[in-house]
């Protein structure tokens, strides 16, 4: 939050702080954005307080840990939706309890997750448990997928014992 205060108030040319916790997350959006001043500025402070790059923090191996002893809370779970295609991308992804799995894709922003990445993770949750895939089926844009996808999708014998249980009881 205070990273994103002090980039908005820097573009506005406006007094803004410079702390060592945001440090190097405004010289990345100075980078990312061309903004040469600023990534001097960010430079220069870096410098001066002889700061060192933190090391990126694996989240999803967080809510893993987390979650084995169920101690995780909706932090852990915004952190991994943030990276939400990378955590898709991981084989950790799918030794979720299903009920985080769907927490991490229900909090990332839907226009950020890869479609084809979250259809790959429910085929494969099929053939893993076919009770976590079911509800993974909720955020997948039907419209999007080629007539065979929507057909593998569909016609999956375990989507069908699933939906018929659910729909009998």
């Amino acid at each position: 939050q205070d990273t994103f205060e002090a980039f908005v108030s820097a573009c506005q040319l406006e007094p803004f702080k410079v702390t060592p916790k945001n440090a190097f997350d405004l010289l990345t959006l100075a980078q990312e954005y061309e903004i040469p001043s600023l990534e001097k500025f960010a430079n220069e402070f870096i410098q001066s307080k002889k700061l060192e790059q933190p090391e990126p923090i694996d989240y999803l191996q967080v809510l893993k840990t987390k979650a084995a002893d169920r101690t995780y809370t909706n932090e852990d779970i915004k952190n991994v939706s943030s990276v939400i295609n990378d955590a898709i991308e991981n084989p950790d992804f799918t030794d979720l309890p299903p009920e985080l799995i769907f927490q991490c894709l229900l909090f990332a922003d839907p226009y950020e997750i890869n479609p084809e990445n979250l259809l790959n993770l429910t085929y494969e949750l099929f053939d893993k448990k076919a009770s976590s895939a079911v509800p993974l089926t909720t955020f997948i844009d039907f419209e999007k997928m080629t007539p065979e996808q929507r057909k593998k999708l569909i016609l999956n014998e375990q989507m069908n014992t699933m939906n018929s249980t659910f729909f009998a009881s």
